[in-house]
């Protein structure tokens, strides 16, 4: 099996080494012009599924899992992955208005996880009309661990070092080294690291 390359319009860039397109399976599709993607190797590939449009990028650093991604960004939308970060299990990564999903190295991010800049529908002030939930974007800083079935929604950011429990939803900013749970998820201990091996 292979990756499937589909692009449409001018001026789109696919930076995809032939190994990460022959290792994996699932589909890239370039709509519409001005779509950029890099994808550094080595990278570990399982199922990949990427979709951008309207001007949007992703970029993933060298040493990546990317065991079962699935990228949807348009109008401008931007993803950023730094290296040695592991995807295992579905991760979701949606932009569905213009901004950003930064990412950074060493992360571990567990299955049936997303990540979602935009509620997908509009609300509204029912007197004025105003938009009232606009689209913000996430940062997740270096070596954050991202448990199984968690949400993080628009606005967040994630301090490194930290751990965000199975299940949680979160909502806010998460300071450095601590571990946030629930929903929506609160910090329930400072001071922590973690390691990839049980010890």
């Amino acid at each position: 099996m292979a990756i499937q390359v589909t692009t449409s319009g001018e001026r789109n860039e696919l930076s995809v080494p032939q190994t990460v397109l022959d290792g994996g399976w699932g589909s890239i599709i370039l709509e519409g012009s001005d779509n950029r993607i890099e994808i550094a190797e080595p990278a570990e590939v399982g199922h990949l599924h990427i979709e951008l449009s309207g001007g949007s990028s992703l970029r993933i650093g060298p040493g990546c899992i990317l065991r079962n991604l699935f990228v949807y960004a348009c109008d401008r939308g931007s993803v950023r992955i730094g290296g040695q970060t592991g995807f295992n299990g579905l991760v979701r990564l949606l932009l569905h208005e213009q901004g950003a999903i930064e990412i950074g190295s060493g992360c571990l991010f567990g299955g049936d996880t997303d990540l979602t800049i935009s509620d997908m529908h509009s609300i509204l002030d029912a007197a004025t009309g105003e938009r009232l939930n606009r689209a913000r974007s996430i940062c997740v800083a270096d070596r954050v661990w991202v448990g199984q079935k968690a949400t993080l929604l628009k606005g967040v950011s994630i301090g490194g070092e930290s751990v965000i429990a199975a299940g949680a939803v979160v909502t806010g900013a998460v300071p450095s080294g601590c571990i946030a749970a629930g929903n929506p998820a609160r910090v329930v201990r400072e001071g922590v690291t973690w390691r990839h091996e049980l010890i």
